[in-house]
C-alpha cells in the first residue's frame, strides 16, 4: 500500500512521466492483442526499446555536455542563467512565456527524435 501511495505521490509531482509506464504497458499488451486479432501477425522485437533508452541517455549526455560547455566557456552567460533568468522570465507576459516554453519543448523533442533516429 505504501508503494502505491509513493508512486501516486511521485506521479502527482511529475505528471509528465505518466506517459512512460503507459507506453510500456501498451507495448507489452499489444503482442497478445495482435495475436488474438490475427494469429499470423508478427509482434515487435523487444530490442526496439534499447534504441529508445539509448536515445534518452544520449540526449541527457549531450545536455550535460552543453551545460558544462556554457559554464566553462561563457561563465557570464551561465551566471545569468543561474541567478537572473528566473526574474526576467517572470517579467514576460503570459503569451511570451507560453511561446518560449513551447519553443524549448519543440526543440528538445525534435532533437531527441533526431538522436533516436540516428542511432
Amino acid at each position: 500500500m505504501q508503494v502505491i501511495r509513493a508512486m501516486t505521490g511521485f506521479l502527482k509531482r511529475w505528471p509528465e512521466l505518466l506517459g512512460l509506464p503507459l507506453a510500456l504497458l501498451i507495448f507489452f499488451t499489444s503482442a497478445p492483442l495482435l495475436r488474438w486479432l490475427d494469429p499470423t501477425s508478427a509482434v515487435f522485437d523487444l530490442g526496439i526499446l534499447q534504441k529508445i533508452f539509448l536515445g534518452v541517455l544520449t540526449l541527457l549526455a549531450i545536455n550535460a555536455a552543453v551545460f558544462l560547455g556554457i559554464k566553462f566557456n561563457f561563465p557570464v552567460v551561465y551566471s545569468y542563467y543561474k541567478n537572473l533568468m528566473k526574474v526576467d522570465f517572470l517579467t514576460l507576459t503570459a503569451w511570451q512565456r507560453f511561446l518560449l516554453f513551447l519553443s524549448l519543448y519543440a526543440l528538445l523533442f525534435l532533437s531527441g527524435a533526431l538522436i533516436v533516429s540516428l542511432i
